[in-house]
């Protein structure tokens, strides 16, 4: 919940309206998270129609004990910093995701502010998920990895979120689409 906030707290800062839905979707049965937060976004979309860019932050969970840190870590300045995946689902599950380029659009390009701004915050991009996770929502969707659960520290998560913060706050004001220069 620390990281969402400190992500949450971050937009603010840079004059970005956030609505931050504490509500924990993962839980048995596992494989039914998705579609409890679903249920979530689509009640957001019913109750703000004006909402334009969900967030669906995650803490990794890679099972590879053998996985170095610095797969997760980086340095920014004298700091040790957790990394960002973005997650960009498929089609592969055979659920329909007729808006992926639009997300995937949108996702490259907070990628390329990320590496201009924090060079090395960005993990490599994961395009080959099974299903669209919920992306098919909405265009400007993101799901994030922010370090992971085992390898990070929640300050390096919080540090990071801040950091995905800026990113989003640059490119919305580069878009056009938050008038409050970062």
């Amino acid at each position: 919940m620390q990281v969402g906030a400190a992500l949450a707290e971050g937009l603010q800062t840079h004059g970005i309206g956030v609505i931050h839905v504490r509500k924990v979707h993962d839980g048995d049965p596992w494989h039914l998270s998705y579609t409890r937060s679903r249920v979530t976004v689509r009640q957001l979309q019913a109750e703000y129609p004006s909402l334009k860019i969900f967030i669906d932050v995650h803490r990794d969970g890679i099972a590879d004990p053998k996985t170095p840190r610095d797969v997760t870590t980086t340095t920014l300045g004298a700091q040790k910093v957790a990394r960002i995946m973005l997650y960009v689902g498929s089609e592969r599950g055979g659920k329909p995701f007729p808006n992926r380029s639009k997300v995937l659009s949108f996702n490259q390009k907070l990628q390329k502010t990320m590496e201009q701004l924090y060079p090395g915050l960005a993990r490599p991009m994961f395009t080959r998920g099974g299903f669209p996770h919920n992306q098919d929502l909405a265009d400007d969707f993101l799901l994030v990895e922010i370090g992971d659960a085992r390898l990070n520290s929640k300050q390096e998560a919080v540090k990071a979120a801040g950091l995905l913060a800026d990113s989003l706050a640059l490119l919305l004001y580069q878009e056009g689409k938050n008038e409050k220069a970062p």
